[in-house]
């Protein structure tokens, strides 16, 4: 087979006697198509009815396009969340994965509501010291700035 070779030579030399006559390759390639028996008129019927259903098959795929993206924005306006509410569920999740985590490290819910239980105990204290402390900076802050007041003021009288 000679790939080189013009697919429709044979239609543009000297036509045998009683042969039909096309005006183009396209013409000639539908109508082999159409079968042996097909005229002209055939081809180009066949040729108009192969773009009717290209442009049919293009406008359905562009409706149905049309109709799924319509439908992902009904569903995204149906289905708004809440940043702050989905960043809450992540950590509530986060929190239970770490329960059965530390369930399943400790072998049972009870040992490992003690851990957490310890653990928050060690925090809160460590947390009441430093408030404690942070409370009696800001007060003696407090009564060094009113006693600085009442100075300048009693010097300025």
């Amino acid at each position: 087979m000679n790939l080189f070779r013009r697919p429709f030579s044979k239609t543009f030399g000297p036509a045998p006697a009683g042969a039909a006559t096309y005006a183009s390759p396209d013409a000639a390639r539908q109508a082999e198509v159409a079968g042996a028996g097909a005229t002209v008129a055939d081809a180009r019927a066949a040729k108009i009815d192969a773009r009717r259903t290209r442009q049919l098959e293009r406008e359905r795929a562009v409706t149905e396009r049309r109709a799924y993206d319509r439908g992902r924005r009904d569903e995204h306006a149906r289905r708004r969340s809440h940043p702050v509410l989905a960043a809450l569920l992540v950590l509530a999740a986060g929190a239970g994965a770490f329960v059965v985590y530390l369930a399943v490290r400790e072998g049972s819910f009870a040992g490992a509501g003690q851990v957490i239980d310890h653990h928050v105990a060690a925090a809160a204290q460590t947390g009441e010291g430093a408030t404690q402390g942070a409370a009696a900076k800001a007060g003696d802050a407090l009564q060094n700035a009113g006693a600085r007041l009442k100075q300048t003021a009693g010097s300025n009288s």
